[in-house]
């Protein structure tokens, strides 16, 4: 069962900070393939991940989503856009993996960190890691051979999950990468059968993460190596912490649980 804790970012915030979000926090059940966010419509939530919960976030081009741009787990959070402006953006937000997040109200998240400049100092570092993922992303999508950008969107999301295995359907992987299902079958298969992966429904386990990096571009290091630049030592200290069972106050109560499943 999923803690608080569990999301890394809210665990490296400082105590005073934890404090000041306490009590803000609602924890939420969010159910695969639910938006979040929908295009032209005004954000309510910023949503922290916890348990195996994967967010695609995606730009929409007229009535079809793009490539994906973005993915937030446990490290992070989803609707921070809303610290720097108030406008409508065009992207979707979309749950891949069921699950639980703590959710916050955009006015309180905007209030906490007017007053606190650690928390904006944070939460800005935090947004220029996700513009860089998206940078390095787009840069993926375009220059880099399909079995590579395959091995980059299945590392990406074992950062973000505990274990060997991510939940993932053939068509899933296929929409976030831009490409039709079949492009992807032959890649898939050669993966499979060299014992990389295994693939089950709608779950695919890494049996060979050393393979899998070998057969990846740089993209997946350098957007790992951004975010510990920016956030330097919180996925370290989010891991020893998570593994010992411990976490600081506010992130193991205080925090409370929605009457309904966000979205509905």
């Amino acid at each position: 069962m999923s803690q608080p804790h569990d999301n890394w970012l809210l665990l490296s915030l400082p105590e005073s900070d934890q404090a000041r979000l306490q009590g803000e926090l609602q924890r939420v059940r969010l159910e695969k393939g639910r938006p979040l966010y929908r295009p032209g419509e005004r954000t309510d939530y910023a949503y922290f991940p916890l348990d195996c919960l994967i967010i695609s976030t995606v730009y929409v081009v007229g009535q079809d989503p793009a490539a994906e741009i973005a993915v937030t787990g446990r490290e992070g959070v989803v609707g921070l856009e809303v610290l720097l402006h108030d406008a409508p953006i065009p992207r979707i937000a979309v749950v891949h993996t069921t699950g639980s997040a703590l959710r916050i109200r955009v006015e309180a998240l905007t209030r906490h960190c007017e007053r606190s400049r650690s928390l904006r100092e944070v939460f800005t570092r935090y947004m220029q890691a996700l513009v860089s993922q998206m940078v390095q992303l787009a840069i993926c999508n375009r220059h880099h051979e399909l079995p590579q950008q395959f091995s980059r969107l299945l590392l990406s999301r074992l950062d973000r999950v505990p274990g060997d295995q991510v939940e993932l359907s053939h068509e899933l992987v296929a929409r976030a990468l831009g490409v039709s299902p079949e492009q992807l079958t032959g890649i898939a298969m050669d993966f499979w059968r060299k014992a990389i992966i295994d693939q089950e429904a709608d779950h695919i386990r890494v049996l060979d993460r050393a393979a899998l990096e070998a057969r990846c571009c740089d993209c997946h290091q350098t957007v790992r190596e951004e975010y510990d630049r920016l956030l330097p030592g919180w996925r370290g200290r989010a891991v020893a912490e998570t593994e010992q069972g411990r976490s600081r106050p506010m992130l193991m109560a205080g925090f409370r649980t929605a009457g309904e499943t966000a979205g509905e």
